[in-house]
């Protein structure tokens, strides 16, 4: 809850009570956590197991963003398939007198069932034994990213790594679905399963999305926003010093160093990359042909009008599909400046089915398209030149015989 409370709770002191019956499955120390952003007394039984009387200063940014930095925890020894009265009461704290940010008030009560890792991994490398298939889901929740902090490391868990390696050892064949929204260093596991599967953090019709792509009533057809390296370290990622934040006098400080050398713009990213940006996967194949562009040349005449690039895709596979037509352009190499070799401008996406062919055209501004930000002058600038257009496995020229220094839009 944020500023306005529900209807009967009022400011300051208010209380709640959040109280439920757990039955564990297994019998062990099972943990119970509160979340709570005033203090608050956990009991199991009548029993108090931990209480709070006083929570440290909670900020806006932790409450919706990171609510784990607001958990206390303790560890529970309950017997399986024994009822236990759990009982949360939490009292409001004072609100801050603050008209930018108001009080957040919020009480949750979390439960997490006791459970050996090495029992679990052993239960799934058995299921894997006598499988044709196993597919394994890891990866990271929002507990672990999401907006408002940082991530702490590239690598999943432990855990998930040996139960990865684990189940591929004895699997026919293992399919891996990973839920993140960056990069993961896939380096001790890569090599050792089939297929990989980036399913992000989907929405409610998430599993079932999944479940068509793996079974083949979809054809994949996401490509990455990300450049995934091939190990986070200091030769694979160019701006690993750089990370994490540092805490100084001033506070958390970071260095943006890197420039436009980041991602699949770095010159080594041929190198480096598991996974370019783009990159993606389909049950189908296509085949490019008939790359023409409207014009070879841009002229000071032209002014500031679109280029039209027109390609013809044919599936030659037996699945239909979408291909996703992506169009990069490369500088002159009479480029005054530092540039990417290659920088995406344009895409479409087609659908197509097996056997047919579309015509995919994409329209780029010849002024927007092929300038850089001049940081001397403060100012976008259009170099002279011929550049090169890129689609797929072809290249064609294209001529820019003036120069052109623009500012706003």
């Amino acid at each position: 809850m944020v500023r306005n409370l529900k209807p009967g709770l009022t400011e300051p002191g208010f209380s709640c009570e959040i109280s439920t019956t757990i039955t564990p499955k297994t019998t062990g120390p099972h943990t119970l956590a509160a979340r709570v952003t005033g203090s608050f007394s956990l009991f199991v039984e009548s029993k108090a197991v931990l209480s709070v009387p006083k929570q440290h200063e909670v900020t806006m940014e932790d409450f919706l963003f990171e609510p784990a930095r607001l958990e206390h925890r303790t560890s529970v020894f309950m017997e399986a398939g024994k009822p236990y009265l759990v009982r949360l009461l939490s009292r409001a704290r004072i609100p801050r007198e603050n008209d930018y940010e108001p009080t957040p008030h919020g009480a949750t009560l979390c439960y997490e069932e006791f459970s050996d890792e090495r029992a679990a991994i052993a239960e799934a490398v058995q299921a894997a034994f006598s499988a044709d298939v196993s597919i394994i889901f890891a990866g990271r929740n929002q507990q672990y990213e999401s907006e408002g902090f940082d991530l702490e490391s590239m690598s999943i868990s432990e855990p998930q790594v040996r139960l990865i390696r684990a189940v591929t050892a004895v699997s026919k064949k293992t399919v891996l679905v990973l839920n993140c929204g960056n990069p993961i260093d896939v380096s001790p596991f890569v090599n050792e399963v089939d297929a990989i599967l980036n399913a992000h953090f989907p929405g409610q019709e998430g599993g079932q999305a999944i479940a068509n792509i793996l079974t083949g009533k979809t054809t994949p057809s996401g490509r990455l926003a990300t450049t995934w390296p091939k190990k986070f370290d200091e030769e694979h990622v160019p701006t690993y010093h750089n990370f994490p934040a540092r805490l100084t006098e001033r506070g958390y400080e970071i260095k943006y160093e890197e420039g436009l050398q980041i991602g699949y713009r770095h010159p080594q990213s041929q190198r480096t990359a598991q996974w370019q940006f783009g990159h993606g996967l389909s049950y189908t194949t296509f085949e490019y042909s008939g790359l023409t562009v409207s014009g070879q040349k841009m002229t000071e005449e032209a002014g500031d009008s679109d280029l039209k690039i027109s390609v013809r895709v044919k599936n030659t596979g037996i699945y239909p599909g979408h291909e996703v037509v992506q169009l990069y352009i490369s500088p002159p190499d009479s480029t005054k400046v530092w540039r990417p070799a290659r920088e995406l401008k344009g895409y479409a996406k087609v659908w197509i089915l097996p056997g047919e062919s579309e015509t995919v055209t994409i329209s780029l501004n010849k002024k927007h398209a092929f300038s850089y930000w001049d940081e001397d002058a403060k100012q976008w600038r259009l170099e002279p030149g011929t550049y090169r257009l890129l689609v797929g496995p072809f290249s064609t020229p294209f001529e820019i015989e003036h120069s052109l220094v623009w500012s706003g839009r």
